[in-house]
């Protein structure tokens, strides 16, 4: 097994050990491949993730998590015509325009 220092420095991972980060199988990892959500690199013959890729995949899932808990913002209450008279405004045609 690799320690941090090793891996801070590798740009590219494997599946393997992209799954590894992840605490996730390869199959997830290919899944996640097989339908864009993570980019992959061929080198030769086999496919490794690039570091900062593997990141854009957890940042776009965590918001994607996030979205589905949190709660959407309060919309203010709606302001009465006495409160703010001029935000009013009057549609004039071009006929009324020289009057």
């Amino acid at each position: 097994m690799c320690n941090d220092e090793d891996r801070k420095r590798r740009r590219f991972l494997t599946v393997k050990q992209a799954a590894d980060e992840l605490n996730r199988d390869e199959r997830s990892i290919w899944r996640a491949i097989e339908e864009a959500d993570l980019v992959s690199h061929k080198f030769g013959g086999s496919t490794r993730i690039d570091r900062r890729d593997l990141d854009d995949y957890i940042e776009r899932n965590r918001r994607k998590r996030l979205g589905k808990t949190e709660t959407p913002p309060k919309k203010p209450p709606p302001k009465s015509d006495d409160e703010e008279p001029h935000q009013k405004h009057r549609i004039v045609s071009r006929a009324d325009a020289g009057r």
